[in-house]
């Protein structure tokens, strides 16, 4: 998640560890306080088992670098947009269309704030694929909260995860 408000960061803490999804690193723009205020809001505090880890990028690591770090320690990197026309690599993937099964995967979720730009400067170069959450649009800024989009991208991860235990291969 890169600059996304303490709010959304615990609703998506929150869901994390019932979609098997064990880590959750924060890029930039997030101070301890507003850390503590997230895992409150996750309520992770309160019930030990569940097991997710939030990773605090530090202030002085801009996202370019937290993400290359990622990318270096080899993890396969998908980025979500709200804006699918406007990838480097060309039109994103509608979610389904991606594996989200494979080992290794860091799932890299476009900036929380309104900028026009889908990922911080620098970062969509490094992504391996990019991928969207398909919805209808009234507006050109519309688009979804980053904690429901988290919350439908870990559902499809699950839902590919479960399809492929019993043999079958994701639709």
């Amino acid at each position: 998640l890169s600059s996304a408000n303490p709010g959304n960061i615990g609703s998506a803490l929150r869901h994390c560890p019932l979609l098997d999804i064990s880590a959750v690193c924060v890029l930039g723009c997030l101070s301890r306080n507003a850390a503590r205020k997230s895992l409150r809001i996750s309520q992770m505090e309160r019930d030990l088992d569940r097991d997710v880890k939030l990773f605090v990028a530090p202030d002085s690591e801009t996202p370019l670098t937290s993400v290359s770090q990622l990318r270096g320690a080899g993890l396969q990197l998908v980025g979500l947009t709200a804006e699918p026309d406007r990838s480097l690599a060309g039109p994103a993937l509608p979610l389904w269309e991606f594996d989200f099964t494979q080992p290794s995967l860091g799932i890299v979720f476009g900036s929380d704030r309104d900028d026009g730009k889908p990922f911080p400067d620098g970062v969509e170069a490094l992504l391996h694929a990019t991928v969207t959450v398909p919805m209808r649009k009234f507006q050109e800024r519309d688009g979804m909260n980053v904690a429901h989009v988290v919350s439908i991208v870990a559902y499809e991860r699950w839902r590919q995860h479960l399809k492929r235990q019993l043999g079958r291969k994701p639709a």
